[in-house]
């Protein structure tokens, strides 16, 4: 699996988060690779190179891409335009193209339907997979405002954050249910409620969103 993104990926390496999650429940199968850089839209990483390259080298099953949050129309264009570039190399590649949802900064809270909207249309626009971790995001923080999912900054994920995210991927690319896995994060000492309410709401967007738009 490889991922193409920015700071919302390589902040608590995700990749390397989602395997560590797929361990401790049993799934020693799966690798992933990054290819991530500050501040970075999709289109970034066409004219850089590097994501390509990776793409034209090696076989993938899965290429997980995200942007910033792209609430707007202006980034939502980016997003399209990039997913159009990226989706036809990465099906050479042997593999399926995946929208990787994020989430707003904490105080544009207002935010995170225009993001839900933009990344789901994206997906569809390639016939590609809908991971919904931003969604899982909000629901988390709608069951539990206090839910640790920002880090110091307000928009980059915590662990926990970081956490959330990666069982929404597996559970959308490898399908492992998220209220199955073990109650715990690794590198975290989050209490097991509250690991099993990130879960929980982890579920509840994968079930309103599903993988093909």
């Amino acid at each position: 699996m490889l991922f193409i993104g920015n700071s919302l990926t390589y902040f608590n390496a995700l990749p390397d988060l989602m395997v560590e999650v797929a361990r401790s429940a049993g799934d020693s199968s799966l690798s992933a690779a990054m290819v991530a850089m500050p501040s970075y839209a999709i289109l970034d990483h066409w004219d850089e190179g590097s994501a390509l390259r990776e793409l034209r080298t090696k076989r993938w099953t899965h290429v997980v891409l995200q942007q910033g949050p792209s609430s707007q129309e202006e980034g939502a264009a980016w997003l399209n335009e990039g997913m159009r570039r990226f989706a036809p190399v990465v099906r050479a590649a042997g593999a399926e193209p995946v929208l990787y949802m994020v989430w707003p900064q904490r105080s544009r809270a207002e935010d995170f339907p225009g993001v839900l909207a933009h990344y789901r249309d994206a997906a569809a626009l390639v016939h590609g997979i809908f991971a919904p971790a931003g969604d899982a995001w909000r629901a988390a923080l709608a069951a539990d405002s206090t839910a640790p999912l920002y880090g110091p900054d307000g928009f980059h994920p915590s662990r926990e954050g970081s956490y959330l995210a990666a069982v929404v991927l597996l559970a959308r690319l490898r399908g492992s249910d998220p209220q199955r896995l073990p109650a715990s994060i690794p590198g975290s000492s989050l209490a097991e409620p509250q690991v099993r309410a990130l879960q929980r709401a982890a579920a509840l967007a994968l079930e309103r969103n599903p993988a093909r738009p």
